[in-house]
């Protein structure tokens, strides 16, 4: 009598068949799932441009042109030095000595969220770039190794053990102090005798604004016909103001504000 079943090849072949079906869906899952995060990643980048674009804009608008009467030397500690470019000044700005490294500083009544808002203070953007030279694609890989690491687990569905702590992109990017960046400071009051300098200042210390603004050039006009590179003059604003970030991915982000201490009406 012939006993039914299958046969030791059949079942060889059918074995060997789940397992090619199961490596290609374990395979398409992973791929798709590092294109979320570099998805994700790069999200959070262009994110990142636009809101320091904004804060810049919006500080522009809200710049503050205004002296206290009676303002002199008393009135603030005897460790404040202004060059004569910058003193008694509202607004300032200067090409760098590199390339796409313009440096603005100004009075405004605009903070983000996160600072302290004094009512009128000091800001102060430009980029810098710090000595150890790692690009920013090494934060990305960091911030994506750490994401997929967070969702991995185990065949019985328990979370797998992490082999270092959880990164966000802006913990990444804030904890490895290295490649070109946006820089942003914001002083605590508005110094009546004027602006500082771009020197490092320990009452406003530079921080990391955006990694994904590597270049940052300004222009200044009056007519938005006739345009110029710096605006020095003591006691006075630009009625339009140029921004052009310099990015590491894409086209570079261009935008113009118009302060409203020159506008006809806010």
């Amino acid at each position: 009598m012939r006993r039914s079943g299958f046969t030791l090849l059949e079942i060889t072949i059918v074995m060997g068949l789940a397992i090619l079906v199961y490596s290609l869906i374990a395979y398409i899952t992973v791929q798709m799932n590092v294109s979320v995060r570099h998805t994700e990643a790069g999200y959070k980048r262009k994110k990142e441009t636009i809101e320091a674009a904004e804060l810049l804009r919006w500080q522009l608008r809200c710049l503050y042109a205004e002296v206290p009467e009676g303002a002199n030397v008393k009135t603030v500690p005897a460790s404040r030095i202004h060059p004569a470019a910058l003193k008694n000044a509202f607004f300032y700005g200067k090409r760098g000595t590199q390339t796409d490294r313009a440096f603005l500083t100004f009075k405004t009544t605009y903070f983000p969220k996160g600072f302290a808002n004094p009512g009128a203070a000091e800001v102060s953007f430009t980029i810098l770039e710090d000595s150890s030279g790692r690009v920013d694609e090494d934060r990305l890989n960091s911030f994506i190794d750490s994401s997929f690491e967070k969702g991995a687990v185990n065949g019985d569905g328990s979370a797998k053990a992490k082999s270092r702590p959880e990164k966000t992109l802006a913990g990444v990017q804030n904890s490895e102090n290295s490649g070109v960046y946006l820089a942003y400071r914001q002083f605590p009051w508005a110094d009546p005798l004027g602006l500082h300098e771009e020197a490092d200042l320990s009452e406003a210390p530079w921080q990391v604004l955006s990694y994904e603004v590597i270049g940052i050039n300004a222009e200044y006009s009056d007519d938005a016909e006739i345009w110029q590179q710096e605006w020095t003059s003591p006691r006075t604003v630009p009625k339009w103001i140029k921004i052009t970030f310099i990015l590491r991915t894409g086209e570079p982000l261009v935008f113009i504000a118009a302060p409203a201490a020159k506008s006809a009406r806010w």
